[in-house]
């Protein structure tokens, strides 16, 4: 019932040590409704974050070139919506970044699979296929990115690149 939690409440509270010395805190003067609202406070400052919370983090990383964190942050995203194709295109464009080419071109694939019609999916598809010295299959892809979106430059400088590589 609901004394029986807020005296436990009240016990729990009452053994927690105070942080700026070794003694244990004095919560006796705490009632059993200031121990149950203290309880719920601390339960809400350990809500977890959100996807878009996540995602945010990954992309702060990622622009500051903190690589790892990014990966660590879209990883919790994409934990919370998997379906999320722009946080998968994110993560491997960090593991881009950290010359793991053979996982970022997993995530590439899932991004392309889950939104076909993303010419930067593609476009970074490339890069991986280039940096593999597959150039056929970056032009392929840059192909497809032009088709996407005809009116950027960037995708015909890259598969141009491509073609001199090949």
């Amino acid at each position: 019932d609901a004394s029986a939690f807020a005296q436990i409440l009240s016990t729990l509270l009452l053994l927690t040590t105070c942080a700026s010395c070794s003694h244990p805190k004095d919560n006796t003067s705490l009632s059993a409704e200031d121990a149950s609202n203290q309880a719920t406070t601390n339960t809400k400052k350990q809500t977890p974050k959100s996807f878009a919370a996540w995602f945010a983090e990954g992309a702060t990383a990622l622009e500051e070139g903190d690589n790892e964190t990014a990966v660590t942050a879209y990883t919790k995203a994409i934990e919370l919506d998997p379906k999320s194709a722009e946080t998968i295109n994110a993560r491997g464009v960090a593991f881009l970044r950290m010359n793991r080419i053979t996982i970022a071109l997993k995530d590439f694939n899932s991004a392309i699979e889950l939104s076909p019609h993303v010419p930067k999916y593609y476009g970074n598809r490339a890069i991986v296929y280039g940096d593999k010295d597959e150039h056929t299959r970056a032009i392929a892809d840059l192909t497809v990115a032009i088709k996407l979106d005809p009116n950027s430059p960037n995708w015909y400088r890259q598969r141009s690149d491509a073609y001199r590589r090949q």
